[in-house]
């Protein structure tokens, strides 16, 4: 029995299971070789030195199929201990001083969190440190040619984006989960004599929203507030009457106005629009009291805008529009 070519590469790309390295090429030759020497095979392997040409044909793996690298030097011994890894020692240490770099400069920056937020945040910094080594490795070819130098070149801006997007959003995880240290936003309670009037303009909304939108606000926790409904323009009764039958069940605290023909800004939304007056006394209400205490999760109530904002109805034009006054803090909802 004669074996025309026989052989295993050193580097390459993985096919299936048969993956090219300087191990696998070592174990198979060393076990082909006595194989064939207990069975009297005669053979010829592929093949004695590595070639370089062959890249533009064979792709990476036909450069590595040699026993000697294109200068002679031979790639591994026949006999002893073979090292998978022989560079071993050098990336350790080249990962160990590239993860206390960057551990020294990220986590002395953080803000100060529980032990756990320094663990996890000491893993993605040694994560990514030996990830980066891992990219730096599989470009040290022996044969590097122009088309791999470039591909690296287009490659490492990518690893240095999603290296920085690991580091950035662990320290997001970690600050929101362990941090020491919060900043608690108090917003001040108004006193029992301030009013509050909030106002929900509304065109041809479904009637079940608005109703739902109104029981929310009937769930506030002011101890002395009104709540306007101004409706505009909507054209068919049957769309506002329930609303204005909810209101006169919840209560005093809630008026319905309906007007028709109404012109300005954004008219079909915002009945006060184009009709606010500047330079009014009526103080607005602060927005970070009002997401504090009127916790308002029903649609229609997304948005809070001051009053005497474009589109938003104003005291000016409240006052004009109901003929009485409006006083307290106005709030505006869209």
């Amino acid at each position: 029995m004669v074996i025309g070519e026989v052989g295993w590469p050193s580097e390459g790309r993985t096919k299936n299971a048969a993956e090219p390295s300087l191990a696998n090429e070592a174990y198979f030759t060393r076990n082909f070789v006595q194989l064939s020497l207990n069975k009297g095979y005669d053979y010829y392997i592929v093949e004695a030195y590595d070639q370089p040409w062959k890249v533009a044909n064979e792709g990476t793996v036909g450069a590595y199929w040699g026993l000697f690298e294109a200068g002679g030097r031979p790639k591994f011994a026949f006999t002893g201990l073979l090292r998978s890894f022989p560079e071993w020692r050098i990336f350790m240490l080249g990962a160990a001083f590239l993860t206390l770099l960057l551990g020294l400069f990220i986590l002395g920056r953080m803000p100060r969190v529980h032990q756990t937020g320094y663990i996890v945040m000491g893993g993605l910094v040694a994560v990514v440190s030996t990830g980066l080594l891992l990219v730096i490795d599989a470009t040290t070819l022996d044969y590097i040619d122009a088309a791999d130098i470039a591909m690296i070149m287009a490659m490492s801006p990518l690893v240095f984006l999603a290296s920085t997007v690991i580091l950035t959003e662990g320290i997001e995880l970690a600050s929101s989960l362990w941090r020491l240290e919060r900043r608690t936003l108090r917003a001040s309670i108004p006193e029992a004599s301030e009013r509050v009037s909030v106002h929900v303009p509304c065109y041809n909304e479904p009637p079940a929203m608005v109703i739902e939108t109104l029981s929310a606000l009937a769930r506030l926790d002011y101890e002395n507030y009104e709540v306007i409904v101004l409706d505009n323009n909507t054209p068919d009764p049957e769309t506002w009457l329930p609303v204005q039958a909810h209101c006169a069940a919840l209560g005093a605290r809630f008026r319905f106005y309906h007007f028709d023909e109404v012109q300005g800004f954004k008219r079909a939304r915002s009945p006060g629009a184009g009709i606010d007056r500047p330079g009014s006394k009526v103080r607005r209400c602060d927005r970070q009291r009002l997401s504090r205490r009127a916790q308002l999760a029903a649609p229609g109530l997304a948005l809070f805008r001051r009053a005497g904002h474009r589109g938003g109805a104003g005291p000016a034009g409240l006052q004009r529009r109901l003929g009485q006054p409006v006083q307290g803090d106005v709030l505006s909802g869209i």
